[in-house]
């Protein structure tokens, strides 16, 4: 919590921004207009999403089902801190971080009916899905200007280390479903499904 006391204007005469504990010792907080005013942390996010599926009956009784997905995330954070936070030379940081998944899902289910009582249904699938993570990060201290904010890390005086960071992670399934009932009165189902991860490989 950011307070300030109520006897003391929000900025000096020459405009800078008054610090309370050149007022009263006592006090450890800064003016908490530098917070606002001279701090910047925006996020700017770029999303795709595309899902089509085909489904085609080769007869009567079997219909088959082919569907896919696609999403894309692009993130870019920017913070920076200008030189009029008080001991602060200029601080600015960039990261970036890109997240796509394909998906693909097939199914074929079978359904018919026998001596008019006899109800049966069967359904079996295939499921694949892939997940691709990247990253990257870069940071610089130093700044002779406020003009660039975080568009210009190359002219800091002191320039982080940068990171990146990549990891892929697929995961199949199968599975398996069969129905039946009697008369519609008595019911009977079985069902499987089998999930593999690479993340435990």
């Amino acid at each position: 919590i950011q307070a300030a006391p109520p006897i003391v204007t929000p900025y000096n005469e020459d405009g800078t921004y008054t610090q309370f504990r050149n007022v009263y010792g006592f006090m450890e907080s800064s003016n908490p207009l530098t917070f606002v005013n001279e701090e910047s942390n925006t996020v700017k996010t770029n999303l795709t999403l595309i899902n089509a599926a085909l489904i085609f009956n080769p007869l009567d009784e079997i219909s088959i089902r082919i569907s896919g997905g696609y999403e894309s995330r692009d993130d870019r954070s920017d913070i920076y801190r200008t030189r009029k936070i008080p001991n602060s030379d200029g601080f600015a940081s960039v990261g970036t971080n890109q997240y796509t998944s394909m998906l693909n899902e097939n199914t074929i289910n079978y359904t018919n009916t026998f001596n008019e009582v006899h109800n049966f249904s069967a359904l079996a699938g295939l499921t694949y899905q892939d997940f691709i993570y990247t990253s990257l990060a870069a940071d610089g201290t130093g700044f002779l200007s406020d003009a660039f904010e975080s568009y210009d890390l190359g002219a800091s005086t002191v320039q982080g280390i940068p990171s990146s960071g990549y990891s892929k992670s697929v995961l199949l399934s199968y599975l398996g479903r069969i129905n039946y009932n009697f008369k519609s009165k008595y019911y009977v189902t079985v069902s499987y499904r089998a999930d593999g991860s690479s993340k435990f490989s």
